[in-house]
């Protein structure tokens, strides 16, 4: 009776929008890896906590947070042979208020501690490193893509801006850029500072 209880569970669960919602979610992570698992491996342990402020008391209800480590090793900007380490970590919520409101509380403990507001940029961040944040308001997601500062080249940062948007954004999404110790810029989509529905 138990077994029963639990497989009809199961299916009325996996019938629902938000099941469906995040297993396409799933499913984009799973093809970003499957795409470049040539280049890189995917690890899930031995992870250095990234500096992401207050996003992880948010209210989601998916997260998964991974790194791919490149195969080869090759010459970091300070002449250093290394493997690349790329950090993901992705977070989907239950409908567009529940994003709203992870938003809202995020920008203010956001990255190294900044408070931010919305769509208003920031010219110095101490500390923070290269990331890419692309906020999905259709798909209810928040993306973040981050690595070190010794890993950054302006060109392969753009490139990796530009996967970010094919696997988890649409015309409609936010994407926050932020560089070595800053900037901050909001490069596609920026909120208009006057809506209150960040802040």
């Amino acid at each position: 009776m138990r077994t029963f209880a639990l497989i009809l569970a199961m299916c009325l669960f996996s019938n629902s929008p938000a099941f469906a919602q995040f297993e396409d979610l799933k499913q984009t992570i799973n093809a970003l890896i499957l795409d470049h698992s040539k280049d890189f491996e995917k690890k899930y342990l031995n992870i250095p906590e990234r500096a992401l402020g207050g996003i992880e008391s948010t209210d989601f209800s998916f997260a998964d947070r991974f790194k791919l480590e490149a195969r080869e090793k090759r010459t970091d900007n300070l002449d250093r042979n290394r493997r690349f380490d790329y950090f993901f970590n992705i977070y989907g919520y239950d409908d567009i208020d529940d994003l709203n409101y992870a938003m809202k509380d995020w920008l203010q403990d956001f990255i190294e501690g900044e408070s931010v507001r919305p769509g208003r940029e920031i010219r110095t961040m101490d500390d923070a490193v290269p990331t890419i944040i692309v906020i999905n308001k259709n798909k209810k997601t928040i993306s973040i893509l981050s690595f070190d500062c010794n890993q950054y080249f302006y060109e392969e940062f753009k490139d990796w801006r530009e996967k970010m948007l094919t696997y988890f954004g649409d015309p409609e999404s936010v994407i926050i850029e932020i560089g070595c110790d800053g900037p901050l810029k909001w490069t596609k989509n920026p909120p208009d500072p006057k809506d209150r529905t960040w802040r």
